[in-house]
């Protein structure tokens, strides 16, 4: 990870804010909404089935309007997503695209929505690799043409909000999404909730950019995969992480025998599928 980027994480203020109210409801396509009323905004996460691997997509819902932070993987969730977005009665003013991996962006490909804002390694690595990504998919999807958004602070929807990168986590590039009043920040796959990782090759900076965040105080993360957290769930990540790092680092690591061992240390632990799935495309030691 670059030192700006760690720096950036544990630099933002501390987030304080009256207790939000919290809402469930269970989707059509089996997957839940978690909907909070805060002082600045309603936070809706939308989470999708296990199956799906409780992939999450976040919608901001201001005075003027919505703002969507990714889009979901499966048909069920794309249905959903745009159920929930119509039930809202605002316009979409703004969708934001955290990372590259296609779990986020394939339920994007629909009629009626706004440019796709993600960052500048993102929208590179899209451009080069998005069309194989797009065709591995048991959907029909397209690639989401993007445009960059700058680091830093953004009104969108009459919500204040602060953009900001980390480098080398889970992805090469995640954008984060602070709303400062509602001390809460998105932080989508750099924070896995009780799921099994994607995991990468860069784990230490993905271990030093997750304690940057339990460094925030009091703040609601909305994550990538899994429920809404706070910092009390992060150093069950950390060592989850911890745990793999020599199972993975040397030479191929055998896929089956890992995911039994970390299935073994994290039986609560949902997905264990989609830490296969990153094993099979774990590059080389």
């Amino acid at each position: 990870m670059q030192r700006r980027s760690l720096l950036s994480l544990a630099a933002l203020p501390m987030l304080h804010a009256a207790s939000p109210a919290a809402a469930q409801a269970t989707t059509a396509g089996g997957g839940r909404v978690h909907t909070t009323t805060t002082p600045a905004a309603r936070l809706h996460s939308y989470i999708s089935p296990a199956a799906a691997a409780h992939v999450a997509a976040h919608v901001i819902e201001g005075p003027t309007g919505l703002v969507l932070v990714d889009g979901g993987w499966t048909p069920e969730a794309r249905q959903d997503i745009r159920a929930l977005l119509t039930s809202l009665g605002k316009p979409v003013q703004a969708v934001l695209l955290s990372h590259l991996h296609p779990d986020h962006w394939a339920g994007l490909a629909a009629a009626g929505l706004p440019e796709v804002l993600a960052g500048p390694t993102t929208a590179a690595l899209l451009q080069r690799a998005g069309p194989a990504m797009a065709a591995a998919q048991k959907q029909p999807t397209t690639v989401p043409r993007v445009a960059i958004q700058p680091p830093g602070p953004l009104r969108l929807a009459g919500v204040d909000l602060l953009v900001s990168y980390v480098a080398d986590t889970e992805a090469p590039e995640i954008m984060t999404v602070e709303i400062p009043g509602a001390a809460t920040i998105i932080v989508q796959d750099i924070f896995y909730n009780r799921v099994h990782a994607y995991v990468s090759r860069q784990l230490d900076a993905w271990i030093a950019a997750l304690k940057g965040l339990e460094s925030r105080g009091p703040t609601t993360f909305l994550v990538g995969h899994g429920e809404p957290a706070t910092a009390r769930e992060i150093p069950r990540l950390i060592a989850y992480l911890e745990t793999i790092r020599p199972l993975v680092a040397t030479g191929t690591p055998n896929q089956a025998a890992v995911v039994a061992e970390m299935v073994r240390h994290f039986p609560d632990f949902a997905a264990p599928d989609l830490l296969a799935l990153s094993l099979s495309r774990l590059p080389p030691a």
